[in-house]
């Protein structure tokens, strides 16, 4: 593999000479930015630039087609787009924005000099990034995250997963969905790990990858998890992933109960947590030695939840966002009092969440 890798003073270098790169752009604080692209250093440096700017993110799905963007852009009013060559949703002209690609990132920060920059005077309610989280069918849903809802959302992972000990992780999250930041950036980040990003999702790729670089761990969609099941049943795993691969995070969906097992049969901790978009990825987790099989965690510090008549699950938090950006039918909609509906139905025992 040809590997590219930053340190933390690199990378702190980097953002730095990206922000300094936002401000000659005319690029400032409550402006929008719309970030389009597969996951990458450059990608993770433009991210943290704007939000030490006070810019607003508006991180897209790489699967955005050139409809949902023109929808998307007709809304948020973004003042300029960072994107890949190559990528289908990518037409600059017919978008009115400023345009730049992440591939000659590199290139355009070479002559900055790094300087000094304080962080960007914001409040605990500006908002930090709108989220799509669908609209290929009807009108795209922009979820507003504010700093608050982010740094307690982040605050509750890092608690509910204190995975304290120096790690080699693997994020097959894409950084645009609101799980892959919280699990796959932030709390890496936080604890000092080394975090690791590949560009293929095909299993005889990850698996050799993991063993060639002796990751520990990985998150990533229960679908990848069952897929990888399924192409090392039958071998062994300690050859084809090494000794040192024991954990898997998984969210974004429920995870198959016997594909769990199998996994644990295997001596791999699999940890899986239960959040939204809308509750900056957090309302539950099991710590990874105190797991439920089939459950989604123990709710996370600073969430309260309560159960519906019928069962749906509500949420009440610093970590809730206080709406959609520009509908304000959808977002009372989805509120009852204080309470944000889920949608999903669930189950308490014994102070675990179960989805149902």
């Amino acid at each position: 593999y040809r590997t590219y890798s930053y340190c933390g003073q690199e990378l702190a270098a980097k953002i730095t000479q990206a922000r300094i790169f936002l401000q000659r752009e005319n690029i400032r604080k409550g402006d929008k930015v719309i970030l389009l692209g597969h996951n990458s250093i450059e990608w993770v440096i433009v991210y943290l630039a704007c939000i030490l700017s006070g810019v607003i993110v508006v991180p897209l799905d790489v699967q955005t087609n050139k409809a949902l963007l023109q929808r998307i852009q007709k809304q948020v009013r973004a003042k300029a787009l960072f994107s890949e060559k190559g990528l289908a949703a990518f037409k600059p002209k017919s978008y009115q924005l400023q345009t730049y690609f992440l591939d000659e990132l590199e290139n355009s920060l070479k002559e900055i000099k790094s300087a000094r920059l304080t962080a960007a005077a914001v409040k605990s309610i500006d908002i930090l990034q709108i989220v799509y989280t669908s609209g290929t069918t009807g009108e795209p849903k922009g979820v507003i995250l504010t700093y608050e809802n982010m740094v307690t959302g982040i605050r509750s992972a890092c608690n509910a997963v204190p995975l304290k000990l120096p790690l080699r992780l693997l994020n097959l999250l894409p950084l645009s969905h609101i799980f892959g930041q919280v699990y796959g950036l932030f709390l890496p980040l936080h604890f000092g790990h080394q975090l690791f990003f590949l560009d293929s999702l095909q299993p005889r790729k990850i698996i050799s990858f993991i063993r060639n670089k002796r990751i520990h761990g990985a998150v990533m969609i229960p679908g990848l998890v069952a897929a990888l099941k399924k192409a090392l049943e039958g071998t062994s795993l300690r050859w084809n992933l090494g000794s040192q691969f024991r954990l898997l995070g998984v969210g974004g969906a429920a995870l198959d109960s016997t594909v769990e097992k199998w996994w644990k049969r295997h001596f791999v901790l699999v940890v899986q947590g239960y959040g939204l978009t809308e509750t900056a990825a957090v309302v539950s987790a099991n710590k990874p030695f105190a797991s439920k099989i089939g459950s989604a965690g123990r709710i996370a510090e600073g969430v309260e939840i309560k159960l519906d008549s019928d069962g749906e699950i509500l949420v009440r938090g610093k970590n809730v966002t206080p709406g959609y950006y520009r509908d304000a039918k959808k977002t009372a909609q989805s509120f009852t009092d204080s309470w944000f509906r889920t949608g999903d139905i669930g189950e308490i025992k014994k102070g675990y969440l179960y989805i149902k």
